[in-house]
């Protein structure tokens, strides 16, 4: 397929070659929900930072309360952390 990022950031119309993919999982009760699922072809810090808030905004929408962003060590994900820390939403720690 193509870039697919919905109406969040701009769309492009290049082949897709990776997913971003993002669960809520909770805290003090046993759940998992997907939450975000984009096909992309590279994403940067900045556009990385505007789908997560996306997500967190449409849980806090829920009155779902996100406490903690984690990622894995992939070169983007630690960019949007060095661009971003704690930037993201009072009350929500990135780490």
């Amino acid at each position: 397929g193509h870039d697919n990022i919905g109406n969040v950031i701009e769309v492009t119309s290049r082949k897709a070659k990776e997913a971003l993919v993002s669960k809520a999982v909770g805290m003090k009760e046993k759940w998992k929900m997907p939450v975000l699922f984009y096909q992309l072809r590279g994403v940067t810090a900045d556009q990385q930072k505007t789908l997560i808030m996306a997500a967190i905004n449409a849980l806090q929408e829920q009155n779902i309360h996100v406490r903690v962003v984690t990622f894995d060590g992939a070169a983007t994900n630690m960019s949007t952390t060095a661009k971003n820390w704690v930037q993201l939403r009072a009350g929500c720690l990135l780490l």
